[in-house]
């Protein structure tokens, strides 16, 4: 196999790895909590005497252990993840430092040459989603220590300028899969219409307009945002959360975007790589066969 190609494809597989961790890895305590929710479920119905007169206490039951099941089965996926890129980005890094290019996109010819782009996709991916946890992370600490005090001003504007950069780049993100619009205000609630159907521009802010084909418009409101304009904690904590809510909702986006691309790169690594990329297979359920 060609140096170039080999750098190629360990430098697709670093980046499978990469976006891996960066989706899963805020969702594991999250998974971890619902699993012990769900099974204290199960065992409030299991031996709750008022839950066993219900009529439908075997239905409820069931789905409850159904329920249980599931959230277990997707934490061990999910920790399997986490634990393949923890084992494997490191050593893949290393594999690169003497070597770190992947060449021009011109010396790539057929499956290389659709690998090489969507390396050079993925690269701005996971520069995406990495900084999208950031700001979750950065945001949810300070607006936990907004309900006591204050909040910390300097750590505050950080998220502030962290956020500011990922407003930047994700445009470039989008960009390469569909179409990017602003509209200028956010929309408000109709008291009237019961929904939202107005536009102001008095708190300023903006929405994102993204549009690609095969799927629904997204629109997000982006408020504004200036921390020094703010006093007290709870001005802080319900601008903190506002903007958090919208981060979450680009969030999403992303990650939906990066899963399809994900499965894209899987068969491209397979087919620029021959057999020893091949994909495992899962069964009906969607989990891995283990051999």
């Amino acid at each position: 196999m060609e140096k170039k190609t080999e750098n190629l494809l360990t430098r697709a597989e670093l980046l499978l790895w990469l976006c891996r961790k960066e989706l899963y890895r805020r969702k594991i305590d999250e998974l971890k909590k619902r699993c012990i929710r769900e099974q204290d479920e199960v065992a409030r119905l299991e031996g709750g005497f008022f839950s066993k007169l219900r009529r439908d206490h075997d239905e409820s039951l069931e789905k409850k252990k159904n329920e249980f099941i599931w959230v277990q089965k997707e934490l061990e996926r999910v920790q399997k993840i986490l634990a393949g890129a923890e084992e494997n980005i490191p050593a893949l890094k290393k594999k690169l430092e003497n070597n770190p290019s992947i060449y021009k996109g011109e010396e790539y010819e057929d499956a290389e040459k659709s690998l090489f782009d969507w390396c050079i996709f993925m690269e701005r991916a996971h520069e995406v989603i990495a900084l999208t946890n950031k700001c979750l992370d950065e945001g949810w600490m300070e607006r936990t220590h907004s309900y006591s005090n204050p909040g910390n001003l300097e750590n505050c504007l950080v998220f502030q300028e962290d956020v500011e950069e990922l407003y930047r780049i994700m445009e470039g993100f989008l960009s390469a899969v569909g179409r990017v619009r602003y509209l200028p205000g956010i929309r408000i609630d109709d008291k009237m219409l019961l929904r939202r159907s107005k536009r102001t521009t008095y708190y300023g802010g903006k929405t994102i307009v993204f549009l690609r084909k095969g799927y629904a418009a997204v629109q997000i409101d982006l408020h504004e945002l200036d921390f020094r304009n703010l006093w007290g904690g709870w001005a802080v904590g319900d601008a903190l959360e506002r903007k958090l809510k919208e981060i979450e909702q680009l969030e999403q986006l992303f990650s939906e975007m990066i899963k399809e691309h994900i499965v894209l790169g899987e068969e491209l690594l397979r087919k620029a790589g021959g057999n020893s990329f091949k994909r495992p297979e899962k069964n009906i359920f969607g989990f891995e066969i283990e051999r």
